[in-house]
C-alpha cells in the first residue's frame, strides 16, 4: 500500500494512469492468424492495433494522505452480477481497444459510425434501421499524428438483451445471432448488452493524521458506503491530440479528449454521513430530446453546412470532455466538457427506519462545466 502525496494534482493523474496501464497491458489477449496472399491483398492500408480486454481489479484499499486521510476500500471492477444483487462478479471481458496514429485526412470509426457498416448486413432493416443511420456518427478526421483509440464490443450481438425486472440477461427473438436482426431494436438491445461492467465500492471514509495505512479500521468517519453499479458500455472514443504547445481563447490545442455513450442500467449508495440511501438509480437517455452531444455532416456527407443534424445517443448518456496541462505559466490540469442525460432514482430512504420519501425523476438534464486544477 502507498502513501500518494500530492505537490501537484497531476501526479495522482500520473500514478493513476500508469497503474491502468500496465492493468491493460497485464489483460491484453491477442490472436493471430495466417493469412494468404489474396487476404493480404485486402488489408492493404490498414494499419494500427486491436487489443481485446478481459480484466478484474480488485484494491483492498486506496489512501490519499494530506495530513489527515481519504480512503477507499474495497474497490473492485469487473462484470457485472445479474442475479439480482447489483455489483461485482467475474471479469469485465468481450471489450477491445482499436489503436490508430491518424494521417493527414485519415477517416476512423467513432461513436456509433459503425452502425454503418452493421446496416449492410440486415436483409431486410425496419424503418427505424433506415432512420439511425441518417443519425448516428460518422466517421472522424483527426489531426494529423494523433493518437487515436476507439473502445467497443469484440462481438457485439449474442442474441440477448437486459431484462431489468430479473435482472437476467433474456433471448431476443430469433434465438442468439452474430449480425444485426432486422428490427432496429433489438439490435441495439443486442449491442448494449454486449459488454457490461460491475463498480463495487466498500466505503470511502474520512481518518485522522494517526491512521494506519492498509488496516481498513472501523473508525473514521464513513461519507459514503455499500455502492455498487451495473453499466452497460456504449462506445468509447479517447483521441490524444496533436497540435502543438499553444492555447485558442484559453483551451490547449493539444489535449486528451474523451467521448464516452453509456448507461447505468442500476446503482445503489449509502450516504452514511447525511443519512440518505439511494437504490434503483438509473442513468440513461430515452425521455425527452433522445440525442447526444455530437452532430454528424448530414447527407451530403460534408461538415458545417446546414443539413447537419444532431446524433441520436440510441438509449446511452453521453459524456463529453477533456483534460490537458492549463495553458499559460500557470500550473496545474484543465478540465472541461459536458454530460447529457436522463435519471431515474425509484427509491430514497432518509435515517435509520428505511422509510422511502418517494421516487425523482430527471429529464433532459445537460450539465456544462470546466475548472482548473491545482495543488497549494
Amino acid at each position: 500500500m502507498a502513501i500518494l502525496k500530492w505537490g501537484k494534482v497531476k501526479d495522482l493523474i500520473s500514478a493513476v494512469g500508469l497503474v491502468i496501464g500496465i492493468c491493460v497491458a497485464c489483460s491484453v489477449q491477442a490472436e493471430l492468424k495466417s493469412m494468404d496472399d489474396s487476404l493480404m491483398a485486402g488489408i492493404t492500408g490498414q494499419a494500427g492495433l486491436t487489443m481485446e480486454i478481459d480484466v478484474r481489479l480488485d484494491v483492498a484499499e486506496i489512501a490519499y494522505q494530506d495530513e489527515g486521510f481519504l480512503t477507499i476500500e474495497n474497490f473492485i471492477w469487473g462484470g457485472v452480477d445479474r442475479t439480482g444483487n447489483t455489483g461485482v462478479t467475474g471479469s469485465f471481458d468481450n471489450w477491445k481497444l482499436v489503436l490508430d496514429v491518424s494521417g493527414d485526412g485519415e477517416s476512423l470509426a467513432y461513436g456509433f459510425s459503425e452502425l454503418d457498416n452493421y446496416y449492410r448486413q440486415v436483409g431486410s432493416p425496419d424503418s427505424a434501421w433506415d432512420a439511425a443511420v441518417l443519425a448516428n456518427d460518422d466517421e472522424q478526421v483527426h489531426g494529423d499524428g494523433s493518437l487515436v483509440i476507439h473502445n467497443t464490443a469484440v462481438q457485439a450481438f449474442d442474441g440477448t438483451r437486459y431484462d431489468s425486472d430479473s435482472d437476467a440477461d433474456i433471448s431476443l427473438s430469433g434465438g442468439p445471432t452474430t449480425s444485426p436482426s432486422n428490427s432496429f431494436l433489438d439490435t441495439m438491445d443486442d449491442w448494449r448488452n454486449a459488454a457490461p461492467f460491475g463498480i463495487s465500492i466498500g466505503a470511502v471514509k474520512l481518518q485522522n493524521s494517526t491512521y494506519s495505512i492498509g488496516s481498513n479500521t472501523t473508525g473514521g468517519t464513513t461519507l459514503m458506503s455499500n455502492f455498487n453499479a451495473e453499466v452497460f458500455t456504449g462506445p468509447l472514443d479517447i483521441v490524444i491530440q496533436n497540435n502543438g504547445n499553444g492555447s485558442t481563447n484559453g483551451v490547449p490545442d493539444s489535449k486528451i479528449t474523451i467521448s464516452d455513450y453509456f448507461e447505468i442500467s442500476d446503482l445503489s449508495a449509502d450516504f452514511d454521513f447525511l443519512g440518505i440511501s439511494i437504490s434503483g438509480v438509473k442513468v440513461h437517455n430515452r425521455r425527452g430530446d433522445t440525442t447526444g452531444l455530437n452532430t454528424n455532416s448530414g447527407l451530403d456527407r460534408i461538415a458545417g453546412n446546414a443539413d447537419d443534424i444532431a446524433v441520436e445517443s440510441f438509449g446511452f448518456a453521453h459524456a463529453k470532455w477533456y483534460i490537458a496541462s492549463v495553458p499559460g505559466p500557470a500550473s496545474g490540469i484543465q478540465i472541461a466538457g459536458a454530460i447529457k442525460c436522463d435519471i431515474d432514482i425509484s427509491r430514497t430512504t432518509l435515517g435509520n427506519n428505511g422509510a422511502s420519501i418517494g421516487s425523482i425523476y430527471v429529464t433532459d438534464l445537460t450539465i456544462q462545466s470546466s475548472m482548473d486544477i491545482s495543488g497549494h
